[in-house]
């Protein structure tokens, strides 16, 4: 006697079924989320990619005002330094011409 067994494949749960998103964070570790919660993890990885798209163009601007100011002293110190240079050259030049005071000299 044979008997006929018929064999269903059986659906993949949802459980069953994982992936692994690697959500942007400082502590480098991985979450894994059930496909059940896939819109939730969609929802969780737009949000933080939005969160990092927006702190990205503030850190873009910070560093452009940030690069600005740092041009501006630089250029402010470049012309100190071309002032007490010319001040210094100005100053061995003339040298000869005016000594300081003799403040330990003969008094007459």
């Amino acid at each position: 006697m044979s008997i006929a067994v018929t064999v269903a494949a059986a659906p993949l749960t949802p459980a069953a079924t994982q992936q692994r998103i690697v959500l942007p964070s400082d502590s480098g570790e991985e979450q894994v989320v059930s496909s059940s919660n896939s819109a939730a993890a969609t929802s969780m990885f737009s949000e933080s990619t939005t969160k990092l798209i927006g702190e990205n163009e503030r850190l873009r601007k910070e560093n452009m005002h940030l690069n600005k100011e740092l041009s501006n002293v630089k250029s402010l110190c470049n012309n100190i330094y071309v002032l007490m240079s010319n001040f210094a050259n100005c100053n061995s030049s003339n040298d000869q011409a005016v000594k300081p005071l003799d403040t330990y000299g003969k008094i007459l």
